[in-house]
């Protein structure tokens, strides 16, 4: 409960000076007068009680209301729940709680008393000043808590673009070849040149360096400075000196590919791992 108001030095402060003001009411003695009298601490002790238990039974009634009819959505409905169940039903839970004290503990009727003239009255305005405190402290938790933002839409990490196809040079002619029939790719005399599954063999205009970032990383791998081949033309591999390897390719290549032991681990990787 306190979690939601957190009023509970409140209510214990509240609730006393409640009780000292309610003993209080139509007494001309002096305090040190009315401190020598037994009954006068009971009565203060008494009365704080009431007040606490009534203090508490607007609380919960409250608590619960909030949970129903919030103030701004249901207003009408919240303000006759309020007023019935905050206001009337303490009224009357105040009420009994006094006349229980004035029988049992007072013996007195409380018929008899000051309480129906002074005390009551001011115990219903008590009550009300008491509704009134958590209707501020509603709206000042409402107005306090930020608003949960809606939200926002967060745009997949759009995947990269790789390269489709390449246009590449057989004689005077540009041939478009689809990346899934190219083989392996290898610079010669700082000619860079294609072979395709098929043993077809053309000119590329672009570097290495360009075609390793454009061509899909699951199917091609830079082997070195010299190759990029792809996953179907690795046919096996050799261990080599110093932990390097050799890769046959189909088509059969005249010249040794070699992977650097650096890359080694990253190209087994690679063969593992690529569909």
């Amino acid at each position: 409960m306190t979690g939601i108001y957190r009023d509970r030095w409140l209510i214990t402060a509240g609730s006393l000076l409640s009780g000292y003001f309610f003993v209080n009411i139509g007494l001309d003695e002096s305090v040190f007068t009315l401190w020598n009298q037994p009954s006068y601490l009971r009565d203060i002790i008494g009365a704080s009680l009431i007040t606490a238990a009534v203090w508490l039974v607007v609380r919960t009634i409250t608590v619960w209301l909030d949970g129903r009819y919030d103030w701004f959505a249901k207003p009408a409905k919240r303000i006759l729940s309020q007023l019935m169940l905050g206001v009337i039903g303490p009224v009357v839970v105040s009420l009994l709680l006094t006349m229980l004290y004035f029988q049992y503990v007072v013996k007195q009727p409380i018929a008899e008393s000051t309480y129906p003239v002074y005390e009551f009255p001011i115990s219903v305005l008590v009550i009300l000043l008491m509704n009134l405190l958590y209707v501020g402290l509603y709206l000042y938790r409402k107005a306090t808590v930020p608003v949960p933002s809606s939200p926002e839409r967060i745009s997949p990490t759009p995947e990269p673009a790789f390269r489709k196809t390449l246009i590449v040079n057989s004689g005077l002619r540009n041939v478009p070849v689809s990346v899934d029939d190219v083989a392996y790719i290898y610079i010669d005399e700082a000619t860079i040149f294609l072979t395709t599954f098929s043993g077809g063999k053309y000119v590329v205009a672009n570097s290495l360096d360009d075609l390793a970032r454009d061509l899909p990383e699951q199917a091609f791998f830079r082997v070195n400075r010299q190759f990029i081949i792809n996953r179907k033309a690795c046919s096996s591999y050799l261990n080599d000196t110093y932990g390097k390897l050799k890769v046959e390719v189909r088509p059969a290549m005249p010249r040794d590919i070699i992977v650097s032991q650096q890359k080694a681990p990253d190209f087994k990787k690679w063969l593992e791992e690529s569909p």
